[in-house]
């Protein structure tokens, strides 16, 4: 492809962080102003303009396929694709879904839609989530870059990339087809201390690669163009309107790359490429703010830092204090970004519930909740100085998130990192709630419990913690306390999906039925889409009498998720004592296929089919 097209050889990210980075590409915007900072917590809001939506208004059919839960429909990914495939498949072991997907499975959907919608006007967005931790390519690539995985999951992608353009081939498309390969962000790989992505905003995080190939190109052509004009993926929306002379969205903060196409100079940029981080404020220091201009890397924190990437594309030569009257020039220049782009009421609240947190946090990304502060302020901390804190939260969740590991000395290191975090930053709440987490699966409700006491103590008004409280206390059967937290984290956060379902369940096993589905259907309009919730709520209608609306409400679980045994077996239970035995077998056919060991249980509560 880059020997058929253009290749920008230096183009950067706004932020390493999947989610707002692909914000960016697809509005055109700075996350200043179009809202989402991190994976979580955050969502697109609607008034934003998406390419979707510009090219749907165009005619143009529109699909994407993603394979990753941080860009899922919920998070506002979906806005003017006809087709959003956000489907990833359940974990083999537990039934339950999985956090990302492979790109031939991405590819078995995209390649399905090429060949129904190949022959119109179409724009086909394909999202691979592979060379991210941990570095598992399929063979033949897990063996042959068996001292490289991460590259060996690069080539992964580029094979599949192949497949797409296998497809374009068979379906006559290809000639006609304009082709865009990038990245939403690198991976830092030990340099400056970090393993991974998504706290600094050195080059290796930002830089992405970045490949136009034009329609009519020649098939056999051997050179393609190399443009070092330094660009951003803020500039993608600009140039595909630019290409299809299509009009352009009133706001845009990147420029049309389309005269570099045609051989052409591009030109001064009319503004610098922005870049942000704002993981470090959840440690309780500053965040990362820079800025490039020209060949100069400009990162705005406690201690400036100033980069001439011309000479050090690796940034080891701070030129800070050589540069002063540089660093005040584009000090100034970032803060007019600053001011001019940034929106306070800009994107949304996500509403996620506890599972999709927990897939999020499953595939690297730290959780605890960034903040929106766009200054510096000299009492916080240098994000610099926290590199080796936010190091043991990265190996904690990651501990967190492999099961094998827990079941040895995973689980004990999990809670002595984490008191060696407290030791050093007592109001880090995420720690305590780690360690709770870990009391929980031991089933040590009583250390859970405590663990989250002290978490108070730091974060009165975390609505989480007060949530995770009320969870703890209703297992030592305090019931009436858990619900007084659970109140406590509503009027905290009324938002919050979690704490009205478990309020729900604590009032339904208090038999204040009436109550309890009140707060069921809150947590369901909040977050329509969860078959548990349905499954709950059809369970406290049966108990309040209302069986047929129950019924029907199983039902409906069993349309969002085909799988949910608790919508089977509490639809098996309600058709059985409606007489509709046959019907009831079916549902607690499923059951058992789906949990064996309650074969036995239904068999003796329920009969078996023909006595």
């Amino acid at each position: 492809l880059a020997k058929q097209g253009v290749r920008f050889a230096n183009a950067v990210s706004p932020v390493p962080m999947t989610l707002p980075a692909h914000c960016t590409m697809l509005t055109g915007t700075n996350p200043l102003y179009h809202g989402v900072h991190d994976n979580l917590d955050y969502k697109l809001a609607p008034d934003a303009v998406t390419l979707g939506e510009i090219l749907k208004n165009e005619g143009f059919t529109t699909g994407a396929v993603v394979s990753a839960i941080v860009l899922d429909h919920q998070f506002g990914m979906d806005q003017g694709f006809d087709t959003y495939d956000d489907q990833l498949d359940p974990l083999p072991a537990t039934g339950q879904p999985s956090a990302e997907r492979n790109g031939e499975a991405v590819n078995s959907v995209g390649i399905d839609w090429l060949k129904q919608h190949g022959g119109e006007r179409f724009f086909l967005f394909l999202h691979y989530y592979d060379p991210h931790f941990s570095y598992s390519p399929p063979e033949p690539f897990f063996t042959k870059y068996s001292s490289n995985r991460y590259a060996g999951e690069i080539a992964y992608v580029d094979f599949c990339v192949g497949q797409i353009i296998s497809t374009l081939k068979s379906i006559g498309q290809y000639e006609s087809t304009l082709i865009i390969v990038t990245s939403d962000h690198g991976e830092m790989l030990g340099e400056h201390g970090e393993k991974f992505h998504e706290y600094f905003i050195y080059q290796s995080a930002v830089r992405v690669p970045l490949i136009l190939r034009l329609p009519g190109t020649d098939d056999d052509a051997t050179e393609g163009s190399v443009v070092r004009d330094r660009v951003g993926l803020v500039d993608l929306v600009p140039t595909i309107c630019g290409l299809l002379d299509i009009e352009p969205p009133k706001v845009l903060h990147g420029m049309d790359l389309s005269p570099a196409l045609r051989g052409e100079s591009l030109g001064p940029r009319g503004k610098p490429l922005y870049m942000e981080s704002l993981s470090p404020t959840k440690y309780g220091a500053n965040p990362l703010f820079g800025i490039i201009d020209g060949h100069w890397k400009f990162i705005h924190s406690n201690r400036p830092e100033l980069y001439n990437l011309k000479t050090d594309p690796v940034e080891i030569t701070n030129h800070a204090r050589l540069h002063t009257g540089k660093v005040v020039l584009l000090r100034d220049k970032l803060k007019k970004v600053l001011v001019e782009q940034y929106r306070p009421d800009a994107g949304q609240v996500a509403v996620t519930d506890a599972a999709t947190r927990r897939r999020i946090e499953s595939i690297g990304y730290i959780g605890g909740h960034a903040r929106n502060e766009f200054s510096i302020d000299p009492e916080r901390e240098d994000p610099k100085n926290l590199i080796g804190f936010h190091a043991d939260a990265v190996k904690v969740q990651m501990l967190i998130d492999n099961e094998e590991l827990l079941g040895g000395d995973g689980f004990r290191d999990v809670v002595a990192i984490c008191k060696s975090m407290i030791d050093r930053q007592p109001d880090y709440v995420k720690a305590y709630l780690d360690i709770a987490q870990m009391a929980q699966l031991k089933e040590d409700f009583e250390a859970a419990a405590h663990w989250l006491t002290r978490a108070l103590e730091h974060a009165p008004d975390n609505s989480v913690v007060h949530c995770k409280l009320g969870i703890a206390i209703f297992h030592l059967g305090r019931t009436k306390d858990a619900i007084r937290r659970f109140r406590k984290a509503l009027v905290l956060d009324p938002y919050s999906v979690v704490a009205h379902f478990h309020l729900a369940i604590a009032l339904h096993l208090s038999d204040n039925f009436e109550a309890a589905i009140g707060h069921y259907e809150k947590a369901i309009e909040l977050d329509p889409k969860r078959a548990y919730l349905y499954a709950h709520l059809g369970a406290a209608l049966n108990a309040q009498g209302e069986t047929d609306r129950a019924i029907e409400v199983y039902r409906y679980a069993l349309e969002l998720d085909g799988e949910s045994i608790t919508a089977h077996y509490n639809l098996a239970i309600a058709l059985h004592a409606l007489g509709h035995r046959d019907e009831a077998w079916t549902h607690f056919r499923h059951v058992i296929r789906i949990n064996p060991a309650l074969g036995d249980e239904i068999g003796k509560e329920f009969g078996v089919p023909g006595d």
